[in-house]
């Protein structure tokens, strides 16, 4: 059932690969997942949020890799008001014990440009954040010209010891520049490469 799924998504026939998906007793989460795929893969964002949708209402409980795959989808859309639901849905369901839904809905926050959504989200998942969570709200606050809060944010994450690599160094350096910290740049630029071992481009 998966495989003929898969098979009508990677030639591009989303028509018969709902019409084999509507004929399904009782699909179970992964050919869910395979039909909205498909949607994403072939760019229709309305029908993959609807069917979504039908999902919370109507189907199987979304696993991880379906949550990602919408969060991400509504990330690349820069949809907050499309992935409003989403969030909630991750929470009921336990997904938020993984950290690719996570990522990808800090991700859909930041996007959007909504820094407090990008922060609340953050700090409720705390337990579940990894260097890729920490680097994500860093950038966003530095974008936000929130210099000062993105640089406690570092500190703290250093302080937790988590480690930071290439792509959280840009956020920090950028952060340091908003807030006119040259000194403080010039620290972090030498500890990236002294501490971390990061070779700077």
């Amino acid at each position: 059932m998966t495989t003929l799924l898969d098979g009508y998504v990677k030639i591009g026939d989303v028509k018969h690969n709902r019409n084999f998906f509507d004929s399904l007793n009782d699909p179970d989460v992964v050919a869910w997942t395979a039909m909205i795929v498909g949607y994403v893969q072939n760019g229709l964002n309305n029908d993959d949020v609807e069917l979504f949708r039908c999902l919370l209402s109507y189907g199987p409980k979304p696993n991880n890799f379906t949550l990602s795959v919408m969060l991400s989808e509504c990330s690349s859309l820069a949809s907050l008001n499309h992935g409003k639901q989403i969030p909630a849905s991750a929470l009921r369901s336990g997904a938020e014990s993984s950290v690719s839904p996570t990522n990808a809905l800090i991700s859909m926050c930041a996007k959007a440009g909504s820094i407090e959504n990008t922060k609340r989200v953050f700090s409720q998942v705390s337990w579940m954040r990894d260097n890729v969570s920490w680097t994500s709200v860093i950038i966003d606050l530095a974008q936000h010209g929130l210099g000062l809060e993105a640089i406690e944010l570092f500190e703290e994450m250093l302080a937790l010891k988590i480690e930071p690599h290439h792509i959280t160094y840009v956020g920090v350096l950028s952060a340091c520049t908003h807030a006119g910290l040259v000194k403080q740049g010039q620290n972090y630029f030498c500890m990236l490469q002294n501490v971390h071992k990061i070779v700077p481009f």
